[in-house]
This record gives C-alpha cells, structure tokens and sequence, in this order.
C-alpha cells in the first residue's frame, strides 16, 4: 500500500510533533520525571537486548538539529519559539564558566534544579521516524494530553504544497461541513493551495500523523 504522504512529508511533520512534545513536557515536571526515570532505568536496568526504543534519549542529544534539518520551517514554529526562550533564560542565570555550573547548582534551590532538569530531558526528546520511538513518543504525548492543534495548523509550504489535490480535498471535507463545496475539486493546485489555506484557518484539522 502506497504511503499516504512522502517520507519527506512524513519527517517534517515529526519535527513539529517533536517541537511541540518537547515544551508541553518541559512544562509537566511528573510526567517528565517519569519519563527520564524510565529512560535511565532502560538502560542501565533493563536487559541489553530487549530495551524499548527510547524518544528520550538519556545520553543527552540536543534534537534541535535533527529537527531543523527534518522541517525547514521549525525554527518559525511556535514550539521552538516557546524553546528557545526557556532555553535563552536558562543560559543566562547559568554562570559564564561552565566549569561552574555544578557548583552553582548546589548552591540553588531544589525547584530550581529540578525545572533546569525537566528542560534539558525535554530537550533531548526525538520522535522522528525511526529507532522504534513511536511508541514511547505515543505513551509522552498521551500522558501530557498533547493536541498538535495547539501548535501547529497547515501552510502552503510546511503542508498543503507536499500533497495531492485529492488529499487537499480531503483535508477539507474532513475539517468541516461545506469546506469542499464550490467547485475546489476542479480547481488548479495552486488556486486550490489558496484556497484550501483560508479555508482550514482555525479549523483545529490535523494529519493523520498528527492526530491523538
């Protein structure tokens, strides 16, 4: 069965899901505790040969760049945004000699401590297609309740140019009653990219790979 959208597509999309699970959990201290918890308890507890695949990656791997590099507009994206100020903030309580920093941390408060953790774990977390992350990335997003629409909405460039007309279509049909109504099927593809964008505006309508 052919795939419903191309890997390029499919990758893209990942990075904005990954973007968005990122900050909703560096803003959920239990459910980000008990994901590093699991992480390290995988690795260093668990059998070598059965360990799940890890979306928190405990050897701490920013996924910044994998991200960028999966969706050329990730860095436009609202979740990075959110990111890069959380992280931006952090940097500059941080003591400019990194030497430092670990004494500096004895030296703050529990929460504080505990909050710096919860970013950098989030930070590290990768769901883009492959090393069997699904699942995990599934079980992080359900825990948090995350709703892609928060985050994320189609444009002509991160979406609706990397698909048919058909699935255009599709997508409006499916975001309202009347959305595919005068005449879109038999328009060209860059009328109906117009159209489809002011039309699925608000609408909450999300991908497949995208949806709870």
């Amino acid at each position: 069965k052919r795939a419903e959208f191309s890997d390029a597509l499919s990758r893209r999309l990942a990075a904005h899901r990954t973007l968005a699970l990122q900050v909703a959990l560096s803003r959920n201290v239990p459910v980000a505790l008990a994901a590093l918890t699991n992480a390290f308890a995988q690795r260093v507890l668990g059998d070598e040969y059965q360990r799940a695949g890890q979306a928190m990656q405990v050897t701490a791997v920013a996924a910044g760049p994998a991200v960028a590099a999966a969706a050329d507009d990730a860095k436009a994206a609202q979740a990075w945004l959110a990111l890069s100020a959380a992280r931006d903030a952090w940097v500059e309580r941080l003591p400019d000699d990194r030497a430092a920093w670990f004494a500096w941390l004895q030296e703050r408060p529990q929460t504080d401590v505990l909050d710096l953790l919860v970013l950098c774990s989030a930070l590290t977390v990768n769901t883009l297609p492959g090393a069997a992350r699904a699942a995990e990335a599934d079980a992080l997003a359900s825990a948090i309740g995350l709703d892609m629409a928060d985050w994320w909405e189609p444009t002509a460039e991160g979406f609706l140019n990397h698909v048919s007309k058909a699935q255009i279509v599709q997508a409006l049909k499916e975001a309202g009653p009347g959305l595919a109504a005068d005449g879109v099927e038999g328009m060209k593809k860059d009328a109906l990219v117009s159209t489809a964008l002011a039309r699925l505006k608000g609408t909450r309508w999300l991908p497949a790979p995208l949806r709870p």
